[in-house]
């Protein structure tokens, strides 16, 4: 499994939660050095739901405590670096090595390489800041840890935070379960050629393509929202509403890592004007944004300095390395039509000819084959499906098909297609 994974990931080809970190101080700091835990990814009881997150992705210690990464399920990374430099591109080979040592300065790239189930990383941090880091194979997979100075009282201790990130873990695949519905319920069918039926059928699940985060003063209130809206390009949408004094002018930013001066302004957004009756809205398009990155952005109101509201983007990151649904009968003449709708992935529809190894085929993980016509056993391969692509086959024989993804197959990622005389 290693070497599959270790070729597929310096070719290149792999692609590309919910309780909120409080700003409210309850627990004083543990003896420095103290060791907080950060888990990497997780799977459902049945395996078929994946967590694409660290958890928690805001972890805050002091100066001279320590960061230990726990991969849990997948294949992932965690690289770092000083804050303001652009870390290198997921996927290219930089990402994917080790580099550095065990102690986090602010002013290196730290990077863990490949880390498998059950594999640890850690790092000592010694500088204060808010620093951001990163997957290597998953670009929408972030992190931050917020370095206080020693000494500093902070939010958790470390067996709070760990038990907070379990409960942000499971509402992450709680909600990839209720999807699982959603991708059953899509199977549908068109008309094809000569009275044959076209099935329209998914791979991977869809994460929300848009996101609505309260935005609450202090004391509790709401007082408006921040809807996040992706595109199908790299793009986002962020709307800022609330109901504040009237005729007035508030700033609206994001923030990494906290809310407030705690954290850094990563994103300014526009400002919202309010009418005579106090209601404000504005609309900012993050050009280069394609993700909405879990729970490490804070959206912030502020008049002046103050700030008036805020709240915390709580997206779930989940994925399914299934095909839904996994079993499909049809007719001889008619054609599947898969459509990737994960970003977090790429997959391929693979079938194998009569003895032929996953291995003999994964040389050609990356092009189509066989065409999207099949009469009986042998080699089709679709290629790799990203996000929003599609592949078709037509199977005119009848028979039993198994397919698979080249990338996935060994985690559970596999289909059977029955295919019965035409009716």
């Amino acid at each position: 499994m290693l070497s599959r994974i270790g070729r597929a990931l310096m070719a290149g080809v792999l692609g590309g939660g919910l309780v909120g970190v409080s700003a409210v101080t309850f627990a004083a700091s543990a003896p420095s050095p103290a060791v907080f835990t950060v888990l990497v990814g997780g799977s459902s009881a049945k395996g078929n739901i994946s967590s694409y997150n660290y958890y928690p992705d805001v972890v805050t210690i002091d100066a001279g405590d320590q960061v230990r990464w726990v991969e849990g399920s997948g294949v992932h990374t965690v690289m770092i670096g000083p804050i303001g430099v652009q870390l290198p591109p997921p996927g290219s080979p930089p990402t994917l090595k080790p580099a550095g040592g065990s102690v986090f300065n602010g002013s290196t790239v730290e990077s863990s390489g490949i880390m498998l189930p059950g594999q640890t990383y850690a790092l000592q941090f010694t500088k204060p800041g808010v620093y951001r880091y990163q997957c290597g194979v998953h670009p929408d997979m972030v992190g931050a840890v917020v370095v206080e100075p020693a000494g500093t009282a902070l939010p958790f201790t470390p067996a709070q935070a760990l038990k907070a990130s379990r409960g942000q873990m499971q509402l992450d695949l709680n909600t990839g379960e209720a999807a699982k519905a959603q991708a059953l319920a899509a199977v549908h069918t068109t008309p094809g050629a000569n009275g044959t039926l076209v099935y329209h059928v998914w791979t991977d699940l869809p994460s929300p393509s848009q996101w609505t985060v309260p935005l609450t003063t202090q004391a509790g209130t709401a007082i408006g929202s921040a809807v996040f809206a992706m595109g199908g390009t790299p793009g986002m949408s962020v709307s800022v509403s609330l109901t504040g004094h009237p005729n007035s002018q508030y700033r609206a930013d994001i923030q990494l890592g906290a809310s407030s001066s705690q954290g850094r302004m990563i994103h300014p957004l526009s400002a919202v004007k309010t009418n005579a009756k106090g209601i404000g809205q504005s609309t900012t398009v993050l050009a280069k944004v394609a993700t909405i990155p879990g729970n490490i952005w804070f959206v912030d109101v502020k008049a002046g300095n103050h700030v008036v509201a805020s709240g915390q983007v709580n997206y779930p990151q989940f994925g399914s390395l299934r095909y839904w649904p996994g079993v499909l009968k049809i007719h001889a003449g008619d054609t599947v039509k898969w459509t990737q709708n994960d970003f977090h992935e790429a997959h391929t529809v693979t079938i194998l000819a009569p003895g032929q190894s996953v291995l003999q085929a994964e040389k050609f993980i990356g092009q189509a084959k066989g065409g999207n016509v099949i009469n009986g056993p042998g080699f089709v391969n679709s290629g790799l499906l990203w996000k929003g692509m599609s592949y078709q086959l037509t199977f005119n024989k009848p028979g039993t098909y198994h397919y698979l993804c080249l990338l996935h197959y060994n985690l559970g990622m596999v289909g059977t297609i029955v295919v019965q005389p035409k009716a």
